[in-house]
């Protein structure tokens, strides 16, 4: 059988070669997602926690409270440990080369950390200059020392919280990945300028060998009675990625999911190639069985094909993914604002994966249909040569399963969406892809005709690719399921960003419906006749001033304290569009307090209760007329009318002015009409609120893109599918177009039959694609967007893009098929076996 297997693969070069490219570009595929994947992930970690790369355990204090000297002795002490540092950080001010407070989007003050005694658990790469020596020497990040053009050795400005300024001598700049200002001093600097002393946490360095795990027991059980929280770096790293990201394990699920789907695409497209391949050598195999072969030999003998082509194409499929993976990640890195700084990860779930499509699906795939061609009696099959690929319809059993699937997928996926969590979501897609590829063979044939009216409006040739969904309903639903899969993907992308975007950009207009945000450092003022001076610019038609002081709350037997401002009611509601969970934002009045969720929640308070404040100057007793149910950022906590915000807390200077523009100032005009009065102020922040949209929707189009990429991936591998199960289809069906064109049709109308059979499958999967996508693009909105923010919107124009462009790559997937077989004369087609 050797002989046999290796003289087979010799004579079916063509088909051998179709079959290779199936696998090596279904492997490519899923090698190239799990590669891109695997270092998105890689970037997340080094983007939100590269400060805990080298940390085997971290200890905080639990609550509010602080470590000390002692607790890291103690741990210093412990063996294991190469080394500890404590941290400690605080907001503080930072003052440019222009004597201006150094400010980035929506953080106007800078943040201080203490640097670590040892280097090695900095937290962060030097990207010039040197470690500081001791205290007088700091290092700030890259980005900050770039824009004030300080290099190593430049003198660096700080303001304590007295008020006072202090110099520094620049060090060395940090490769950091934060987005505002960070400055690294030493501790003993860092309790003089901010004036707070102990540790907020201990970062510990393991010795070689020495487990995360083993290390962090040890620790526990040095600091044993203290109440501290000890967790290994894994762990905190994950805490970092999620505080800045969201849930890191959701994430990972989502990133996951696009492998799994990379996965199903392949098996398909392979499962499908075999199926056909195996159908078309029933005579040859039948043949084996006549002169003596058994079935358990042929049976072996197509698997050892399957296994030979398998282990050669996942070869090369490995390496023109990793080829993909790189140049995907390359052009991320270039195209989505995000960057890629970390290489290209290849580990061993890669190479698992490549050896899993290429050869066990490769087998797998060849099994049942090499079985089923065992199970022909080899006469039937000499004399009739039955069709063993999927081409018959559905049976109650298949109906019944599909059904089942279809219906688990769909709880899970309404579950996921009821509940606000995206895994049942993500894990419903599976089911739904299994039952739609059950119940294929029971709705390609119907959807095929109707699509079908409009290629049979082309004569016969539009009318007999209309029929071909059943001809071979099976193979028709296996093929079009695969490009179904990618489009589902497509759509529900394409519909859970447009969702995002507009549920932010509302957020925003409902939050922030002004021009521009002047706030001040936390714990300074800004002057009090500010506000006045920015209405006077001609530019400018309104500036009103924020002032908050924290005063003491009393609800019955509960307490609080909060930030307690005035607020003119009218404009509050003629300006802002705030969502109450309890009450409503117009009944606002005189007597009456506006709370943010937090405080309310506190004081176990809702619309109609009331409660007291009591401020340094004086008591007032309101009544809630509203608890918001978002927080209500740049406004205080409470609000309360200026007549009684006055009683309470007097007349503060503020700490913010918001500014409205005059209609039809253009957006340069606007910034130098703010900035002629600010650029006094040398503790005055300038915000464009406008910009700050616009520069969020930029990081979200960034971050979609990284997604798209992979998107964009399964759609071409379904197509490469689509184009070689029309091509092997062609191989199969010689014969039955020999007979077409012996009873008189033409070349050019079986190369249009065959060019509409690829419109019309394509285009099924299509409208299939998009129906589920929008479905789980909608699901997943309600999952992963909160339910006061969600604002559904569906690209119809984008989606009607994707059904015409289906159409299209169907017409592109039938090109070389059409040509192959309008070459082929009628008498040799009708003698081909």
């Amino acid at each position: 059988m050797r002989h046999v297997i290796l003289a087979g693969l010799r004579a079916r070069r063509t088909r051998l070669l179709l079959t290779s490219a199936a696998v090596a570009l279904g492997v490519a595929f899923v090698v190239a997602t799990v590669a891109m994947t695997d270092t998105l992930a890689a970037q997340l970690y080094d983007s939100t926690a590269r400060q805990a790369r080298d940390v085997a355990v971290r200890v905080t204090a639990d609550g509010s409270g602080r470590l000390t000297d002692a607790d890291l002795a103690a741990v210093r002490g412990v063996p294991g440990v190469a080394a500890a540092a404590g941290r400690a950080g605080a907001t503080g001010v930072l003052l440019g080369a222009d004597g201006r407070v150094v400010t980035s989007l929506g953080n106007p003050d800078s943040t201080l950390r203490a640097l670590a005694d040892d280097p090695r658990l900095a937290g962060f790469d030097l990207a010039a200059g040197a470690y500081p020596a001791g205290p007088g020497e700091i290092v700030v990040d890259r980005d900050t020392a770039a824009a004030q053009g300080w290099p190593p050795g430049a003198t660096v400005r700080l303001v304590t919280t007295a008020g006072e300024t202090v110099t520094f001598r620049l060090a060395g700049t940090a490769d950091t990945t934060e987005s505002w200002p960070v400055v690294h001093l030493s501790a003993a600097d860092l309790t003089a300028v901010t004036g707070e002393s102990g540790w907020g946490a201990v970062d510990v360095l393991a010795g070689p060998g020495v487990a995360q795990d083993d290390l962090r027991d040890a620790v526990a059980g040095a600091l044993a009675g203290r109440p501290v929280e000890v967790v290994t770096g894994a762990r905190y790293a994950d805490a970092l990625a999620s505080a800045a990201v969201g849930d890191v394990a959701q994430i990972r699920l989502a990133l996951g999911a696009f492998a799994l789907v990379a996965l199903l695409v392949a098996a398909l497209v392979i499962h499908n190639t075999f199926a056909i391949l195996v159908a078309q050598r029933q005579r040859e195999l039948a043949l084996l069985r006549c002169v003596g072969a058994g079935r358990g030999q042929v049976f072996g003998s197509v698997l050892a094909e399957a296994a030979v082509l398998g282990v050669l194409a996942a070869l090369i499929g490995f390496g023109l993914g990793l080829g993909l993976g790189w140049l995907g990640a390359a052009a991320l890195g270039r195209t989505s604002g995000v960057g890629l700084d970390v290489p290209l990860q290849v580990g061993a779930n890669t190479v698992a994966v490549a050896l899993l499509v290429g050869v066990g699906i490769t087998v797998g795939s060849a099994a049942l249909p090499a079985r089923g061609a065992t199970r022909v009696a080899p006469v039937a099959a000499l004399a009739n040569q039955p069709d063993l690929a999927p081409t018959g319809g559905a049976g109650v059993l298949r109906v019944a399963v599909g059904i089942a699937a279809l219906l688990l997928g769909t709880a899970l996926v309404v579950v996921g969406a009821a509940t606000g969590a995206i895994m049942p979501t993500v894990a419903g897609g599976l089911p739904v892809a299994l039952g739609v590829l059950a119940l294929g063979p029971v709705v390609v044939g119907p959807l095929a005709r109707l699509v079908g009216r409009i290629p049979a409006l082309f004569g016969v040739a539009g009318r007999l690719a209309a029929a071909s969904g059943d001809r071979s309903p099976r193979r028709a639903a296996a093929t079009a399921l695969s490009l179904t899969v990618g489009i589902t993907l497509v759509t529900a992308f394409l519909v859970s960003a447009e969702t995002l975007k507009h549920s932010l950009d509302d957020q925003m207009r409902k939050r922030y419906p002004l021009d521009y945000l002047v706030t001040a450092p936390d714990g300074h003022r800004l002057p009090g006749d500010l506000a006045a001076r920015l209405a006077a610019v001609p530019e400018v038609e309104r500036a009103v001033p924020l002032a908050a002081t924290g005063s003491e709350l009393r609800a019955g037997t509960r307490t609080g304290s909060a930030e307690v401002g005035g607020f003119d009611p009218d404009l509050l509601r003629r300006e802002f569009a705030l969502p109450a969970g309890s009450g409503r934002v117009e009944d606002f009045a005189a007597g009456g307090a506006v709370l943010d969720p937090d405080t309310a929640r506190a004081l176990a308070v809702r619309a109609g209760d009331r409660f007291t404040v009591e401020g340094p100057d004086g008591t007032v007793e309101v009544v809630v007329s509203a608890v918001l149910s978002v927080p209500s950022a740049p406004l205080p906590e409470v609000l309360l009318t200026p007549a009684e915000a006055a009683v309470v807390v007097g007349t503060p200077a503020p700490h913010g002015v918001l500014v409205w523009m005059a209609d039809g100032v253009p957006p340069p005009a606007a910034r130098i009409a703010v900035a002629s009065v600010t650029d006094t102020e040398p503790l005055a922040v300038v915000a464009d609120v406008q910009s700050s949209g616009e520069q969020t929707g930029a990081l979200i189009d960034g971050l979609l893109a990284v997604v798209g990429a992979l998107v964009v991936l399964s759609v071409v591998i379904a197509v490469a599918g689509i184009a070689n199960t029309l091509t092997l289809s062609v191989l199969e069906r010689t014969r039955e177009f020999g007979l077409l064109r012996a009873v008189g049709l033409a070349r050019r109308q079986l190369r249009v039959m065959l060019l509409a059979e690829g419109v019309v499958l394509a285009t099924v999967a299509g409208v299939v694609g998009v129906a589920l996508g929008v479905g789980f693009g909608v699901a997943a909105a309600y999952a992963a967007i909160p339910r006061d923010w969600l604002v559904l919107a569906l690209p119809y124009g984008r989606i009607a893009l994707v059904v015409v462009g289906a159409a299209v790559v169907g017409l592109l997937a039938g090109v070389v098929p059409a040509r192959r077989a309008a070459r082929v004369p009628p008498v040799a087609a009708l003698a081909a076996e």
